[in-house]
């Protein structure tokens, strides 16, 4: 049986908020597990989560801008 996170245990153990937990998810990034119930319950699996933690550590981030310096003469 897979262990299965909350949203609030993933976005603890990335370091990040609930809205990128969502963001990540909506993107593709982080498979959901859809619990029975309804009411939008979904969970995590630790597995997905190590993955994409693994994967982060092998794409170097983007910075958001890039200085140019302007070349004099």
């Amino acid at each position: 049986m897979q262990t299965l996170l909350t949203r609030r245990q993933v976005a603890d153990l990335l370091s990040a908020s609930t809205s990128t937990i969502i963001r990540l998810e909506r993107a593709g990034q982080l498979p959901i597990v859809r619990l029975a119930g309804g009411r939008g319950r979904v969970r995590y699996a630790a597995a997905d989560v190590q993955n994409l933690i693994e994967g982060s550590k092998e794409q170097p981030a983007k910075p958001d801008r890039v200085r140019v310096q302007k070349r004099e003469g």
